[in-house]
């Protein structure tokens, strides 16, 4: 299981970063391929590791633009030129869908905007989604608009980071390695990095305790 960082800044992008998005890599020979949010200039960053066609599917933790933006620039890469066989499913919080129809209405006259490309669905917190090898269960988290935590399965196991001697703020990581098997209240979290192009990776192993919800 691999997750890998592109993009970790909050709504205006840092420089050299992007906003919030996490690409993870699983599964039987690595063929399962999950982002988790897509957020302001995180296209580019994701064409470092892997083609759009080769995306399994798309979850949105909340509907913050900082969040699901790159959907756009995903439909024009998907509808032209990217060649995949058949559209991408993408995973919205309730309400999710209604709202990425008004964003689309607002700035193209093409209706629907992102048919043929991506096919907008909406989760139910607390009930597991099944991609590929992958199963994610979106939890609700506080935040100023409703929103979701992605914990997520394999085989059975819930997976999160194992102890190395680099340590990270629990802060500065995505709500999928936050929230699982994590003490309480954390206030560091050990994580074995690696680099690749100039983005950090951070391979998970796999836990015996559950996903921690609270």
């Amino acid at each position: 299981m691999r997750l890998t960082v592109l993009g970790s800044s909050a709504s205006q992008p840092g420089a050299g970063d992007a906003s919030s998005s996490y690409l993870v890599t699983g599964g039987r020979r690595r063929r399962d391929r999950v982002l988790l949010d897509c957020g302001s200039g995180i296209v580019g960053n994701l064409l470092q590791h892997t083609a759009l066609s080769e995306l399994s599917a798309i979850f949105v933790s909340h509907m913050h633009p900082d969040h699901y933006i790159d959907l756009i620039a995903m439909r024009y890469g998907l509808r032209y030129g990217d060649g995949r066989s058949r559209p991408l499913d993408v995973y919205l919080p309730p309400g999710g869908r209604d709202q990425l129809q008004a964003v689309s209405e607002a700035i193209s006259k093409t209706q629907p905007f992102f048919e043929g490309a991506l096919n907008i669905h909406e989760y139910e917190p607390e009930a597991p989604l099944t991609v590929g090898d992958l199963t994610v269960r979106p939890f609700r988290v506080v935040h100023g608009i409703p929103s979701h935590g992605m914990p997520w399965t394999t085989d059975g196991r819930a997976w999160s980071t194992r102890p190395t001697p680099s340590f990270v703020p629990s802060s500065r990581l995505p709500p999928l390695v936050r929230t699982c098997s994590l003490p309480r209240p954390p206030s560091e979290v050990a994580l074995p990095t690696t680099t690749t192009r100039g983005r950090t990776c951070l391979r998970l192993r796999p836990v015996r305790s559950r996903c921690a919800r609270a």
